[in-house]
């Protein structure tokens, strides 16, 4: 060992066989190879940290996404509920005193830290946000109706064709996605017994 430590780098080296050969102890040799692989597994450890961290992330960012449109959604919800409620009470009074009252209820609720606004629909149009008409609960089908009526339709939405527009997102335009569409409609009346209900919801991205 000690002729090894003593010789000069140049001594250490040698040719054999027409090739180059490391004449450097083994015990250095082990070493070396050591620690080129350590720094082999440190790069690839810091590739898979980075690849996992970003994953974990865009995981969080949806759920933080799918939380707050969850939120919006129920917000909404109560907007329309009460909307149909009050003008569900006016039933037996002017068809513009209806929708004016279910307006005017949604505008003291807020959705996505908007107030919420409904369009008025003063042709009764099937696809309006205020619709009155005639529900029944046995079939579940709703026809509109200015004669007879029972029930009133409100849709409370945020989507491309809405007053408001679509709900804005946190993390979704790093997936493509800037926007969520949020409609949910709810059906009320009073007939004489039982009060009508009736719900749906639809949720898309944009």
């Amino acid at each position: 060992m000690a002729q090894w430590q003593n010789a000069s780098p140049g001594a250490r080296r040698g040719r054999q066989g027409g090739r180059s050969v490391d004449r450097r102890p083994p015990s250095r040799l082990r070493r070396s190879g050591l620690r080129g692989l350590r720094a082999r597994r440190g790069a690839v450890m810091s590739i898979l940290v980075a690849l996992l961290g970003f994953v974990f992330i865009g995981m969080l960012g949806l759920s933080i996404d799918k939380g707050y449109t969850v939120l919006v959604s129920h917000q909404l919800q109560n907007a329309a509920d009460a909307a149909s409620l009050a003008g569900a009470a006016r039933l037996r009074e002017d068809v513009l005193l209806i929708r004016q009252a279910a307006m005017n209820i949604a505008l003291e609720n807020r959705a996505a830290g908007e107030t919420v606004l409904l369009t008025d629909n003063p042709t009764n149009d099937p696809n309006g946000e205020i619709v009155i008409g005639l529900y029944d609960p046995a079939t579940r089908v709703f026809t509109p109706s200015l004669t007879g009526r029972n029930a009133v339709k409100v849709v409370a939405s945020r989507t491309e064709g809405s007053l408001r527009g679509p709900v804005d997102i946190f993390f979704g335009p790093v997936f493509g996605k800037d926007t969520v569409s949020i409609s949910f409609a709810h059906y009320i009346g009073k007939s004489k017994y039982p009060r009508i209900h009736s719900k749906s919801m639809r949720i898309s991205s944009n």
